[in-house]
């Protein structure tokens, strides 16, 4: 059975813009299940050291010395 059958799945890149893991939002109702969840750690993907859409975010945090770090993927 697919892990993250009935839910709303985001890639997870890293900085090089390589697709690493993947994590998943629970869009149907099963109250057992977590609402969130997530590839599991591999030597590529470890979920402690990706920070989520860096690769999209990199060069403005660079121009502007500021970013803001927040909880999710959305």
């Amino acid at each position: 059975i697919d892990r993250f059958r009935g839910r709303l799945m985001f890639p997870i890149w890293d900085v090089q813009e390589r697709v690493v893991g993947f994590g998943g939002r629970l869009i149907v109702d099963k109250p057992d299940a977590p609402k969130y969840l997530n590839s599991p750690e591999t030597p590529v993907f470890s979920k402690s050291k990706i920070l989520y859409a860096l690769n999209r975010g990199k060069r403005a945090i660079a121009e502007k010395k500021l970013a803001v770090i927040v909880e999710g993927y959305m």
